[in-house]
């Protein structure tokens, strides 16, 4: 079922990393750019321009492609495909 319009995103991303007080606290919080937030917490609904409901880049940890080796390291020897 596709999500309606008027349905408020329940997840907001920061957009970049900074230090700022959240509502009713002597000490700064840190938010780091792409952490994930209840769009209902009070950090976000008082500053909404450091949040958005797109992630500002995706990067997942530990992951790395796996890249196929063309040609044979030396003295390796590798199976030719046609089985001869």
């Amino acid at each position: 079922m596709a999500r309606s319009k008027s349905t408020p995103q329940p997840y907001v991303f920061a957009l970049d990393t900074v230090s700022v007080r959240e509502p009713g606290s002597k000490y700064p919080t840190t938010v780091h750019k792409g952490t994930c937030w209840h769009s209902e917490c009070p950090m976000v609904t008082s500053h909404p321009a450091l949040f958005s409901a797109d992630p500002p880049e995706v990067f997942p940890r530990g992951w790395q492609p796996q890249v196929e080796q063309a040609t044979a390291a030396p003295g390796e020897q590798r199976e030719s495909g046609r089985g001869v």
